[in-house]
């Protein structure tokens, strides 16, 4: 089975005391290094629940529509909230009577960790194969289809 994630985020140093982001991602660590190009202090998950990936979109919308009053408007984004929803969440998928696990900071960052490697396999992979490819063919096929003569 296929798990994706529901994510509390908090950052004093961007969001107010007291907000947190809620959202959903498939991808914790893109999740992650998102915030770390415009984040100068690196904010951190707070609670992360892993969901079948399937029910995932679903379950963001139904919770975010049940604790809409904690929600926070702001101008830059929809997805801030009153970060007493932590305990509320998991209380909102027991009731939905949903497959859900919590995952403890160990956890979390042996999850990062884990992507972090598998990401490196792949370049790694590249960068081992990259004098396979044949850069002068490539060139060639496309300089051709969309070279421009004046």
């Amino acid at each position: 089975m296929l798990y994706g994630y529901l994510y509390l985020r908090e950052n004093n140093d961007v969001y107010p005391e007291g907000v947190c982001e809620f959202g959903k991602t498939n991808d914790l660590l893109a999740q992650g290094f998102r915030y770390s190009s415009w984040e100068f202090n690196l904010g951190a998950f707070t609670k992360i629940v892993m969901v079948p990936l399937t029910k995932m979109s679903l379950l963001e919308r139904i919770i975010k529509n049940l604790l809409e009053n904690y929600h926070i408007k702001t101008n830059d984004g929809s997805d801030f909230y009153d970060k007493k929803i932590l305990n509320e969440i998991e209380k909102i998928i027991q009731d939905l009577n949903t497959e859900y696990s919590v995952l403890d900071h160990n956890e979390i960052n042996k999850s990062i960790n884990r992507l972090v490697m598998h990401q490196k396999k792949i370049v790694d992979t590249i960068r081992k194969n990259i004098h396979n490819i044949d850069i002068k063919s490539i060139k060639d096929k496309y300089q051709s289809k969309y070279l421009i003569v004046k």
